[in-house]
């Protein structure tokens, strides 16, 4: 006896049915697996996002913090005032009891730029530097002795003094003429250098020079 064809095997529906319930526990696992890694770098990256917010906000506060401090704790240089002293011949007479008869009367006088550290530290390498210009041209002032960079104290005061005598004062008395003063402070504290310069011009009007704002730029 000959037998020809083909003989198929299946599973028995047990086994079957065995198998796709693995089948389907494998593929819900995997997908399990897939979403507790996508939960898994989804709150790495949070946190390293978290971790980078709280970076800059630290850096920030600690900015803030440095600024307030230099603020508070550095020197404050800077222009005081200005005093004068009158003369009628050598008759001297402060800015006090100049009336308007001594000021016509006056044939010279010497004015002051009061420089004072308002701060509370001392200002390293002081230099305090002015120049004078009548009617834009610069007049030299009578020489001093050289200062060397010092040290400006909290609350010490430093002046540069200066004199007009002749007919060049009569001129700014009269207002024929403009005198202008140019001050420059240099200075350095715990956090930096400090460099300013202030322009003022004398009103006869009042007695006393005026503020022009900062120095033009060279």
């Amino acid at each position: 006896m000959d037998i020809r064809g083909r003989i198929e095997i299946d599973r028995s529906p047990s086994l079957k049915e065995q198998h796709d319930s693995e089948h389907r526990e494998d593929s819900a696992h995997e997908r399990k697996k897939y979403r507790i890694e996508c939960l898994t770098l989804l709150a790495v990256m949070l946190y390293a996002g978290l971790t980078f917010w709280l970076l800059l906000v630290n850096r920030s506060q600690m900015k803030i913090a440095r600024d307030t401090f230099n603020a508070a704790s550095r020197p404050y240089v800077g222009m005081n005032g200005w005093t004068f002293t009158y003369y009628i011949g050598d008759k001297p007479f402060s800015q006090a009891n100049l009336t308007p008869e001594i000021f016509k009367e006056s044939t010279s006088f010497a004015f002051s730029a009061e420089i004072r550290n308002f701060g509370p530290v001392p200002g390293t390498n002081f230099v305090d530097t002015w120049k004078v210009f009548l009617d834009n041209e610069e007049i030299k002032q009578e020489a001093k002795i050289p200062e060397l960079p010092g040290t400006i104290f909290p609350g010490q005061v430093k002046n540069l003094i200066g004199t007009m005598r002749g007919s060049d004062y009569i001129a700014i008395k009269d207002g024929k003429k403009i005198l202008i003063a140019e001050v420059t402070i240099s200075y350095n504290g715990p956090a930096g250098h400090y460099q300013e310069c202030t322009k003022s011009q004398y009103a006869p009007a009042v007695a006393n020079f005026f503020d022009l704002g900062p120095c033009p730029k060279p």
